[in-house]
């Protein structure tokens, strides 16, 4: 699928202000950074790059509702998320009686700008995964697939399947209605360019009680992308209370919070 144009240039603005942030992470003064954001941004951040926060340590379990191949199920999830100031590494293990286990994991390095992932690997029927490589940063990345195949052109600030909901969440506190933000997501096969509108503020009831909530939709252009729905609350800064994702052939998987540990990062 071609992309838009414009869809390009949004991803080079991405790209050109993450780029000022790493020049502050590898010792650029603040001020020059702050600059050089300035200058790549037009008009107000809205990448919301400069917000990022990351979300504390935790684990959440879900309860999960399915739909494959015409039958219903319902599994439990567990996502778990281990930032320790410089690294991190997030898990989703979901298990379901007929349907079998699936464990996702994202490990990676925490910047300024939020998750700049290293290696991501998705474990079902077999394994799959990608590697990805940001040394010639501030120049776009690559990431290799277990195929032995690269997705080249990757700007800075390129999420996987997983981290793409830890980099969202820790931009909520800066969301306000009617936005829409833009991210570049890595699939196990191609680079995609995600446009997230924040839907609103709305009350929600999961396993765990009722919360008010943020709620973000990815909006598609076309008939083969993924549809996906997530819910965040201030009282859990930064992990989804609830996921919604919807495949183009009619499979769906929603995730509603059961239970949420607080942890300390580890040492």
């Amino acid at each position: 699928m071609r992309v838009p144009q414009s869809r390009w240039a949004r991803a080079l603005v991405v790209g050109t202000a993450v780029a000022a942030l790493h020049t502050a992470a590898m010792g650029t003064s603040a001020a020059t950074a702050a600059g050089l954001l300035a200058a790549a941004l037009p008009g107000p951040d809205p990448v919301g790059v400069s917000h990022w926060q990351s979300p504390p340590a935790g684990q959440m379990e879900y309860e999960v509702l399915g739909e494959t191949k015409g039958l219903n199920y319902r599994a439990n999830a567990v996502l778990d998320w281990r930032p320790d100031g410089r690294r991190y590494r997030l898990e989703l293990a979901l298990r379901a009686f007929l349907v079998g286990s699936r464990v996702q994991i994202s490990r990676g390095a925490l910047t300024p700008m939020g998750l700049q992932p290293a290696r991501f690997e998705d474990r079902a029927r077999r394994e799959r995964w990608l590697t990805f490589d940001w040394s010639a940063a501030p120049e776009p990345g690559r990431a290799r697939t277990d195929g032995d195949a690269f997705i080249e052109s990757l700007p800075l600030g390129t999420q996987d399947r997983l981290g793409v909901f830890i980099q969202l969440g820790g931009w909520v506190a800066a969301m306000k209605p009617g936005q829409r933000w833009h991210i570049p997501v890595a699939g196990l096969g191609r680079l995609e360019h995600w446009t997230v509108e924040v839907v609103g503020r709305e009350p929600i009831t999961v396993p765990a009680g009722r919360f008010e909530a943020l709620h973000l939709r990815r909006m598609t252009e076309g008939a083969q992308d993924l549809r996906v729905e997530a819910w965040y609350t201030p009282a859990i800064a930064g992990l989804p209370v609830r996921l919604l994702l919807q495949q183009p052939n009619g499979e769906r998987v929603e995730q509603r919070l059961r239970r949420w540990y607080p942890a300390a990062a580890p040492p």
